[in-house]
C-alpha cells in the first residue's frame, strides 16, 4: 500500500458519492465517531454486524462485501470501472 492510499477507498467513495460524511455513517451504524474512524483507518477490524448494516445502508448487495470492505481494507480487486465495482463472475458454466 502506497503512502497516500487510504484504506476502504471503495467504501469511502462511495460514502462521498452519496455526500455522506464519517460522522453520519457512524450514526447510521449506531456506533461513535471513534469506533468507526478506528476502523476506516486499518486499525480495528470491522464487525460483522457493522458490515451488513453498511451494506443496507448503502443499498449494496452482500456479494459486493468484499470490494468494500477487503481484509485489511486494502483491496487486491480490479479497480473500480466506470464508477462501478468489478462483476462477479458467472457461476454457469458458458
Amino acid at each position: 500500500m502506497g503512502k497516500c492510499e487510504k484504506r476502504f477507498s471503495a467504501l469511502r467513495a462511495e460514502l462521498a458519492r452519496i455526500d455522506c460524511s464519517q460522522e453520519e455513517f457512524a450514526f447510521e451504524l449506531k456506533r461513535s465517531l471513534p469506533y468507526v474512524s478506528l476502523r476506516m483507518n486499518g486499525h480495528k477490524p470491522w464487525d460483522m454486524d457493522d458490515v451488513y448494516r453498511a451494506l443496507k445502508f448503502l443499498q449494496l448487495p452482500p456479494e459486493q462485501m468484499a470490494f468494500y470492505f477487503p481484509k485489511g481494507g486494502v483491496s487486491r480487486m480490479p479497480s473500480v470501472i466506470n464508477g462501478e465495482p468489478p462483476r462477479l463472475a458467472s457461476r454457469t458454466a458458458q
